[in-house]
């Protein structure tokens, strides 16, 4: 798993470089990457177009991100997700505690409402 950082007016915004998988290989991977950016950042935005499966192991990792970014006084949006990605959010009611967006003008200004 390989993420790409750029900055859009103080905001990172993280992107999966190509098809990904958030399982037990990469869960450390992704966490200490968007750790890194929230503590820089604040505010984060990540990119999900390539992320392709997630797992048990993943959601954790997507969680203990969010818990992290909430102890720290951060914000992260995850944005782009394919329909997958989003049926799986949905179905394990992760879209009722992360905020998501459809795209990254949405994600940017979700990040400087919140």
């Amino acid at each position: 798993m390989k993420i790409d950082t750029k900055e859009i007016e103080g905001k990172a915004i993280l992107s999966f470089t190509d098809e990904s998988y958030l399982d037990d290989a990469t869960e450390e991977t992704f966490k200490t990457c968007v750790r890194d950016q929230l503590e820089k950042a604040k505010l984060v935005a990540l990119d999900c177009a390539n992320l392709a499966y997630i797992n048990s192991l993943g959601l954790g990792a997507i969680i203990t991100v969010h818990n992290f970014a909430r102890e720290i006084g951060s914000r992260l949006v995850f944005f782009n997700m394919s329909e997958r990605v989003q049926k799986f959010f949905e179905t394990t009611r992760m879209n009722l505690l992360l905020t998501l967006a459809d795209d990254e003008t949405e994600a940017l200004t979700k990040l400087a409402k919140e």
